[in-house]
């Protein structure tokens, strides 16, 4: 309700804002509105079109598509998203690898999908992204399910509900 209640000046004064409100809508499963949101912001601020901040768009629209079923176009948009982010920029980085992780286990890709779920739970333990780091749990669990390791993928689902204790990520 905050951000929606700012101006819309001020929103394109600081695009992070833009990015969090896109985040939100996300979240909610508003993801053509999100994508509404992320082109007219880009269409207003010619500086967002290439950089970092474009990198971070690319990065949740890459999750908006997967989670709209386009594995493609999310494909698309997290290679670009891990070409131009720095390496510093965390939470986009593990967005996108997270996505590409999921689209290489839609194709079926199960060994390339593992591993880049693995990679996902390492940076998001590494910078406290817990709910990143539970994602990648389970879907290295149904990964290695599919595989046919079946005490494998159970020790991945105790190491899942262990995270969920640790962090309190009950809900």
């Amino acid at each position: 309700e905050s951000l929606k209640s700012l101006p819309w000046d001020s929103l394109l004064e600081n695009p992070q804002l833009v990015l969090l409100q896109a985040w939100l809508m996300q979240s909610q499963h508003r993801y053509g509105e999100v994508n509404t949101l992320l082109a007219r912001a880009e269409h207003e601020i010619k500086a967002i079109r290439e950089g970092t901040m474009h990198a971070e768009f690319n990065a949740l629209r890459a999750q908006v598509a997967i989670n709209d079923g386009n594995p493609d176009e999310a494909e698309r948009l997290a290679k670009l998203a891990l070409e131009e982010l720095p390496p510093g920029w965390f939470y986009s980085r593990i967005v996108a690898t997270s996505v590409l992780g999921e689209v290489l286990h839609c194709k079926g890709e199960l060994t390339r999908s593992l591993a880049l779920m693995q990679q996902t739970e390492q940076m998001a333990r590494q910078h406290d992204v817990w709910h990143y780091a539970l994602w990648s749990l389970i879907q290295q669990s149904e990964i290695l399910f599919a595989q046919g390791f079946l005490q494998t993928a159970w020790e991945t689902q105790e190491k899942a509900f262990q995270l969920i204790n640790e962090q309190h990520l009950e809900q």
